[in-house]
């Protein structure tokens, strides 16, 4: 995780004011260096085309032998050849030498509303005068009903006329003979059925359990010691074997360099770790490394049918500086964490 370093040129300003011996103030409540006339814009101006400004300059160690070091502090890291300022809010010594890209700090406060504008005249108008109403015509008289006509006689039913005779049978055709019916085939002989092969074992289903720490936790033992903050994992498994595996990230911390371990213990035993370095500089590679991360996976024996105990241990060792690292899983969720898994069967 890096910062945003926006403007270097202002953390020089935090120490300027402390660092002439001359000064010119006039009536503009400003300091003028090798002129007597600054800016007036300016609460500070230095001059000059022969001379620069000197900032203390030190070691590494002695840098970071400072106790409770103002925010914003400036020195010259002579191991580095760096500019370093003391950041209290990560809190952390910053090169500019490596500053690039970072967190944004918090948004300042809104300016004040601006005076509402006056509201512009009402335009003028004339309505359109609305036209009378037609007066509504008579009605006119109910004409008289018609006489209902006369219902009209029905027809006479016409006569049936007579049934004619009925003709006589025709005669039914001779029915020819019927044809011989050929002889069956033999059925064909019936194969035996093959043997029924032995129905395999169940497979074992395998139950994933898993830890992850919780909080911010700042970790600088120099001993093994458990890793705060993350639960002990507990099952009962049913082969003499099982897998598990751990990951982990952070960062430094504040003003060191240091190797940080971690071991699984199974039962109480250690089954194996891994390690890695992290620090704010590396005065031997001339690099920073300020974030860290380690993984570790392993096929382990284990005890079957009764219960079993997976926990995670760390160590520090300081490289430079004070030991220790530091793992913001609820501060950086999408950066830190530290997890441990168990595949049970």
């Amino acid at each position: 995780m890096k910062k945003i370093i926006t403007n270097h040129i202002v953390l020089f300003f935090a120490i300027i004011v402390g660092c002439f011996s001359t000064t010119n103030i006039n009536a503009q409540n400003n300091v003028g260096i090798g002129t007597s006339a600054p800016a007036p814009t300016s609460i500070l101006e230095l001059k000059s085309s022969s001379q620069g400004m000197l900032v203390p300059r030190m070691t590494a160690v002695q840098r970071l032998a400072i106790v409770t070091p103002a925010n914003a502090l400036l020195v010259y890291d002579t191991d580095s050849a760096c500019f370093f300022y003391w950041n209290a809010v990560i809190p952390k010594w910053v090169s500019l030498c490596n500053a690039t890209s970072g967190s944004v700090g918090p948004t300042g406060p809104a300016g004040a509303p601006g005076a509402t504008g006056a509201t512009g005249a009402t335009g003028i108008g004339t309505a359109g005068a609305t036209g009378p109403t037609g007066a509504t015509g008579a009605t006119g008289p109910a004409g008289p009903t018609g006489a209902t006509g006369t219902a009209g006689t029905n027809g006479t039913n016409g006569t049936n006329g007579a049934t004619g005779a009925t003709g006589t049978a025709g005669t039914n055709g001779t029915n020819g003979t019927n044809g011989t019916n050929g002889t069956n085939g033999a059925n064909g002989t019936n194969g035996t059925n093959g043997a029924t092969g032995p129905t395999g074992p169940t497979g074992a289903i395998a139950t994933i359990l898993s830890a992850t720490q919780t909080g911010d936790n700042l970790m600088t033992t120099t001993a093994w010691t458990t890793v705060p903050n993350l639960a002990t994992i507990n099952f009962t498994p049913t082969k003499g074997t099982t897998y598990v595996t751990i990951t982990a990230s952070g960062l430094a911390y504040t003003g060191s360099m240091s190797q940080v371990s971690f071991r699984i213990l199974i039962n109480g035993v250690s089954v194996g770790g891994t390690s890695d370095n992290a620090g704010v500089y590396d005065s031997f590679g001339g690099a920073s490394i300020t974030e860290w991360c380690v993984s570790f996976s392993k096929t382990v024996a284990v005890n079957t049918g009764v219960n079993n105990t997976m926990t995670l241990q760390y160590e520090t060792v300081a490289i430079t500086g004070t030991p220790g690292v530091a793992i913001y899983n609820v501060s950086f969720p999408d950066q830190e964490h530290c997890t441990i898994t168990v595949f049970n069967q």
